[in-house]
């Protein structure tokens, strides 16, 4: 299984990189295979996304405030 996880650095007041070092921990120790596209601006995620080919992956992980989600 190979998850993409869409993950914005400066979500809760930048307080998200404790939850990244958690969230990754637990990936790693389950033998989950990942690939962690950060970004602090969501015009960069934008751009990645739209040019991004999804059947590589099992699944979409997105952590982030509303703007992660929404824009």
């Amino acid at each position: 299984m190979k998850l993409l996880i869409v993950f914005n650095s400066n979500a809760a007041d930048g307080k998200a990189s404790k939850v990244k070092k958690i969230l990754c921990s637990e990936l790693y120790n389950h033998n989950l295979n990942y690939e962690l596209l950060e970004s602090e601006d969501t015009t960069q995620v934008e751009e990645r996304i739209k040019n991004e080919d999804f059947s590589k992956y099992d699944a979409l992980i997105s952590a982030g405030g509303d703007g992660t989600l929404f824009h």
